[in-house]
């Protein structure tokens, strides 16, 4: 639950606090760090350090970033929504330097804290069921819900298990260790191509190599029942590939996220659609195994395939583009502009 706030709090304050043409690849940044923070106890256990060394290697990583917290200003808009109007503006001094011009998107945060009312957590909540906020929301919860069952986080979840399965010959934690690599350069990849492309196409991508992947892992299983030699890369070209496109794709969807909700809801948003994935991780590694044993181990890889094969329809279809546009200016996914009901 904590980690779920965390990644609300870091998400709105990223998204937020970012201009038009760096939120993606600044949320890109962040995606990197976490990463290579998954990667921190792999490399531990493989270094021989037992659970406790590692806990507490990790819980004194942790505490690194906090007196930083402390030096950091207010996100803008929040302050906007507290009716802390010169606080305002030193934030956005202090974030696009004292020689930018910030009075147009100063005049924009306003107009748009005004429209859509106060901040406070009982707004919030009803503002996600107003239209047309209530229809990107439903939206964001159903990719969220699929991409927790369907997607990478299951891979993250049970890589050991699933390499096990394999039988390969190759020490699944080196293979692991491996895999979280190639997330990070992914995201790092990720960082150096949101200047360049637009967020949905590298969404696009990576949801379908995900799909793909799971596709792979299942054909695996069906061509190993048949004893077919020669096939034992193919569950760890996949695992490679979906741990990679996770890394391309996952950066700018959480950032289109933030994006699509408004301002007076984005926080309280962002922290539903993760809860709402958590319960979902959690649902799918509790159903994992079992699934194994009902349905067969192709059978299962292949229903995940198939599962996240939904997402990239989702986002090509039903979201509008976010890159280099002002969060002031975002429409919704149906194309009128953001309103409140009267």
């Amino acid at each position: 639950m904590c980690l779920n706030l965390l990644s609300a709090l870091s998400t709105s304050y990223m998204v937020e606090t970012a201009d038009k043409n760096s939120r993606g690849w600044q949320n890109g940044i962040l995606y990197v760090c976490k990463s290579v923070g998954l990667l921190v106890p792999a490399i531990a256990t493989m270094a021989g350090l037992n659970w406790r060394q590692t806990g507490t290697l990790c819980c004194v990583l942790s505490l690194v970033p906090i007196p930083s917290l402390l030096l950091l200003p207010d996100s803008p808009r929040w302050l906007m929504t507290r009716g802390r109007n010169t606080d305002v503006q030193k934030s956005l001094k202090y974030f696009r330097g004292d020689n930018c011009e910030i009075e147009s998107e100063y005049s924009s945060i306003a107009a748009q804290a005004v429209m859509e009312g106060p901040g406070n957590i009982c707004h919030q909540t009803s503002m996600l069921f107003r239209a047309p906020t209530r229809h990107t929301m439903g939206l964001l919860l159903m990719m969220m819900l699929i991409i927790y069952f369907g997607g990478s986080q299951l891979v993250i979840t049970y890589l050991v298990p699933i390499l096990q399965l394999t039988k390969t010959s190759i020490d699944p934690y080196q293979i692991s260790i491996l895999c979280f690599m190639s997330r990070i350069l992914s995201a790092i990849l990720f960082v150096c191509l949101t200047h360049r492309l637009k967020r949905k196409p590298l969404i696009i991508a990576g949801f379908i190599s995900t799909s793909l992947s799971y596709g792979m892992i299942g054909l695996y299983f069906i061509l190993e029942r048949f004893e077919v030699s020669g096939i034992s890369w193919m569950p760890i070209a996949a695992i490679l590939i979906i741990l990679f496109s996770d890394g391309c794709a996952f950066p700018g969807y959480h950032t289109m996220e933030g994006e699509l909700l408004p301002l007076s809801c984005r926080t309280t948003g962002i922290l539903a659609l993760k809860c709402a994935g958590g319960i979902s991780g959690v649902v799918n590694n509790m159903t994992y195994e079992e699934m194994i044993v009902a349905l067969g181990k192709d059978a299962t890889f292949l229903f995940y395939g198939a599962l996240g094969a939904i997402c990239p329809f989702v986002v090509m279809f039903r979201f509008q583009e976010t890159h280099g546009v002002a969060l002031e200016k975002l429409t919704n996914n149906t194309g009128q502009e953001r309103r409140t009901d009267p």
